[in-house]
Order: structure tokens, then sequence, then C-alpha cells
């Protein structure tokens, strides 16, 4: 016969989500207090926005000029995880990385009913000049896309937060996965630092090649309307490779 054993103490307190099976372990710090707790509010989808897959606005815990919101999780490739329920994740992708989505001419999806995984490529950004891979936040299988992006691609640049959403999926470990996930006043430090260091490589960028400048919009050249279509081929896949590094899986 298998002996039992107290696997947490009697005197730390389970989270109400642990009791409820759907999380494996986590403890209480707030004496049952989940109107303070954001893990609770995030699990109760409690920002204002619909479970439905028809995105409300939601709201911003940071300033509007950072860009990132309350409510969401951010892998280190700039895409975002919204969590609308337990069994149901919406991801997107930031508008540092909308920074460098120029004249979309289509997002390529997977279908509904296919598996993704974490830390690897599940979408393509096709644009008239590059094509951007897209890593996904979390695993599980695909339980809608948004259909908007067939007819108005451009909606991941215009409305990256709310309706240019990419797919919904069912997790298959959302604990697991949220755990590798940035939040909160993580998500903001590192959102604020890539803007800083995006800022900073592209200016350089342009200083050392403002020598070799075309002409000026009074001159006859033509207006620049991305931070995209000021870089070269070799610039843009350098800063790119800047933001999101080789750590995703192809």
């Amino acid at each position: 016969m298998t002996a039992k054993h107290q696997v947490i103490p009697e005197h730390e307190n389970k989270c109400v989500w642990m009791d409820t099976g759907l999380i494996s372990y986590k403890l209480c710090t707030r004496n049952y207090q989940c109107e303070t707790c954001m893990f609770d509010r995030v699990m109760r989808n409690d920002f204002g926005v619909a479970p439905a897959l028809n995105c409300a606005h939601s709201e911003r815990a940071f300033e509007p000029e950072a860009g990132v919101h309350e409510a969401l999780f951010f892998n280190r490739q700039h895409c975002w995880a919204r969590v609308e329920n337990p069994a149901l994740v919406r991801i997107g992708i930031d508008s540092i990385l909308t920074n460098f989505v120029v004249k979309v001419r289509a997002v390529s999806l997977p279908k509904p009913g296919d598996r993704v995984e974490q830390g690897r490529v599940f979408a393509h950004v096709i644009q008239d000049k590059h094509v951007l891979e897209l890593i996904s936040p979390v695993s599980g299988t695909v339980s809608a896309v948004n259909a908007q992006l067939v007819k108005s691609p451009e909606l991941i640049v215009d409305d990256s937060w709310e309706s240019g959403w990419l797919i919904a999926l069912q997790p298959d470990n959302l604990e697991h996965d949220l755990q590798h996930l940035l939040f909160g006043k993580k998500a903001r430090q590192w959102y604020e630092q890539c803007e800083q260091s995006v800022s900073e490589t592209v200016g350089a960028m342009i200083e050392a090649g403002s020598a070799q400048l075309g002409p000026t919009l009074h001159d006859g050249g033509e207006q620049i309307a991305s931070l995209a279509d000021m870089l070269s081929h070799e610039q843009y896949y350098h800063v790119l490779e800047s933001l999101i590094g080789d750590q995703a899986e192809r």
C-alpha cells in the first residue's frame, strides 16, 4: 500500500484555481483576496474582453505610447497571447513588430484543427519585399482564424491589438506555457527596452547611410510610409534578428 504524503504544507494556502484542477500548483499569497490578484483577473477574463471571437477593447495598464496591455502575455518574438478563458487563447503581434510590416500582400495562417507549438513558426506575413515569420507564444489546437485578414491583411498593422488578431486556439497546457511568457511589470520593462534598442539601431543605420540618401519629397522622391521602408533588405533582417533572434524552431 502506497503511503500518502502532504505535498503542500497545511499552513500554505492553495489558489482557488488549483482547487478547480485547472492548474497543478499555485500558492495564494493574498489571503484569498482574489479581487487584488492579477492571475485571477486573467483567468476570469476580467479585463472587459469578451470571450467571443470578436475582440472588444481592453484596458491599458501602461502608457498608450508603450503599447502594452495589462491582460496580455508576450513572448520575446513580439507575439502576444490573451487568455479569453482557460480553454481559449487569442494570439496577435505587438506594435514594435508592426513597425517592420509594410505593404502586406497576405497573411498565411494555420487552419482550424491544426496544431501549433510554443516557440515555433505558426504564421507568415507576406510583404512586397519581405516575408516575416511569426512565433507562437502558446501550444495548442487552432479553433479559429481571423477571417478579416483574408480581405484586409493590413489590419495586423492598423489594429494589431484588437481586430488584427491572428488565431485563437485551445491550449494544451496553459499553465506551463504562461510560465515562459512575459507579463505585467516584466513585460512593460522588456517592451520599453526593445523600443529603445530598435530606435538606437535604426537611428545608427540611417545616420551611417545619410550620405547615400536619395532625393527628398520636394525633389521628386517618394514618401516613406514605415520604418521598414527606411531600411535596405540586409538592414531589415539585421534589425529583425536583433528583435526575434534565432530562438525559434522551424
